[in-house]
């Protein structure tokens, strides 16, 4: 599990508040509410619930803004959203992008237990294609992959 605080832009103001982001392994989710400080007290249920078969994360210096940008992409009631998020420190913001990556492996090494590394390893490239199409929602940011690869994983 991960949680730290990151800047995500406001959706109306498009301004960078501080808000606090937890990933859970076991949930399979990604959630965010207002920023407390540490020790990190939950007072209020996250603003955000995000399962992580369904988010694409890619590096969006230039969209965002600053060099240690983040775009979240993911569906919310059979639609898709944009986040956009930073951290300050470079290192931080690429510990996040992985752990998402970790988090999607694990949820296709449980979803298809018979699969083996290398069906698990080519789906995990795939891994916003793949999850959504299964609800007919083929999110297709930053790839170039035509629905018959899909079928033959």
């Amino acid at each position: 599990p991960r949680d730290g605080l990151l800047m995500k832009r406001g959706r109306d103001n498009g301004q960078f508040l501080s808000r606090r982001f937890v990933l859970s392994e076991l949930e399979g989710t990604l959630n965010s509410s207002a920023s407390s400080p540490p020790p990190f007290t939950q007072a209020k249920e996250p603003k955000a619930v995000i399962k992580v078969d369904t988010i694409n994360a890619t590096f969006q210096p230039e969209k965002i803004g600053n060099p240690n940008g983040l775009q979240i992409t993911y569906l919310k009631d059979y639609s898709t959203r944009n986040m956009f998020i930073y951290h300050e420190n470079g290192k931080e913001i690429v510990d996040w992008f992985n752990s998402i990556r970790a988090v999607q492996l694990h949820y296709l090494k449980v979803a298809f237990p018979g699969a083996t590394d290398a069906e698990v390893n080519n789906a995990h490239g795939h891994l916003p294609l793949l999850m959504t199409a299964r609800d007919r929602n083929d999110i297709y940011i930053g790839f170039n992959v035509c629905s018959d690869e899909v079928l033959e994983l």
